[in-house]
């Protein structure tokens, strides 16, 4: 396994306990690169100006590439917790927002205590159906700051489930909640009286989505989505900013799969499922090359079954 397999690898370990892991990049003279994972107190004084800087703005920043610096040059990757879409309920407008949520890079998963509403033939888009309690959904689900929560549960009854159980746990990034004004009031203050903070019961968007006069399950899907968005782009609260960065976190899996992991072909081996797919389709040692330049629009397309751009060029 090359070193950059085993950063990726180490990436994706720590995102398993913290929200966010930096990535520093450090271009030699010679043009190759070193690649590690962020360490508090332990960076040269640029890299570690400029892994505060990336963890405050949570975007990419660079350093050293003006051509008057004389200094290292340093490249610093925010990445954080997968975004998970959390949707309480199966109904009608869940089924909308989980195709859509999928589609814009959420990873979906969709809970429902009823089996004809909670089923992959029903949700085929998202990452996971869980067909269980609310409460013990939420519970399960570890539900912490990087997620975005949408109650679209068929009555007030369930929401106050869900949001007994969502008050126990990590604020999250996003909660909105479907009902009309007069029995979300009702449910808040009810609430209220049990000792849930009225703060955090303020805090939650509702009526859920933006104001677009949408009316349709899918109009209502939109409005949701829009603003679940929003939140996560353009945050009122800096300090609810979540990473600005538009990385496809597929690609860094697929970064951090070992290279023993051969295809098998007809009297040997391919050395990756990179090297099967040109083969098999007659693409150039040249056009491989220029998929080391941009492996994440290749990869995606191949997962579309519409490959790169720059794969096409001799394909009979």
């Amino acid at each position: 396994m090359g070193i950059e397999n085993n950063v990726y690898g180490e990436l994706l370990s720590g995102l398993q306990s913290e929200n966010q892991k930096l990535l520093l990049t450090k271009l030699n003279p010679d043009g190759t690169l070193e690649k590690h994972l962020y360490v508090p107190g332990t960076e040269p004084e640029e890299a570690e100006a400029l892994a505060q800087q990336t963890a405050f703005e949570k975007k990419v920043c660079i350093t050293g590439f003006d051509d008057e610096q004389k200094t290292e040059k340093w490249i610093a990757e925010p990445f954080c917790k997968e975004n998970r879409m959390l949707i309480f309920g199966g109904g009608h407008v869940s089924l909308a927002l989980a195709e859509f949520a999928a589609r814009t890079g959420f990873a979906v998963t969709v809970t429902d205590d009823r089996p004809s509403f909670a089923n992959k033939l029903r949700f085929p888009t998202v990452k996971e159906v869980l067909c269980m309690d609310f409460d013990s959904a939420i519970e399960k689900l570890h539900v912490n700051s990087s997620d975005f929560v949408v109650l679209l549960t068929r009555g007030h009854r369930h929401d106050g489930v869900c949001l007994r159980a969502l008050a126990k746990q990590e604020e999250t990034a996003y909660l909105g909640m479907i009902g009309s004004r007069k029995r979300v009031r009702e449910l808040k203050d009810t609430l209220e009286e049990e000792g849930i903070s009225r703060k955090w019961l303020d805090w939650i968007h509702t009526p859920v989505g933006l104001d677009i006069g949408a009316v349709t399950p899918e109009e209502i899907a939109v409005a949701i989505l829009a603003e679940a968005i929003q939140v996560k782009r353009k945050p009122e609260d800096e300090a609810r900013k979540v990473s600005q960065s538009d990385i496809d976190m597929e690609v860094i899996h697929d970064l951090a799969e070992p290279e023993e992991k051969f295809a098998i072909r007809k009297g040997g081996y391919y050395h990756s499922e990179h090297e099967r797919l040109h083969t098999e389709k007659g693409w150039s040692q040249d056009d491989r090359l220029r998929d080391r330049a941009d492996p994440g629009n290749h990869w995606r397309g191949l997962r579309r079954g519409e490959p790169h751009a720059a794969c096409q060029g001799s394909d009979p």
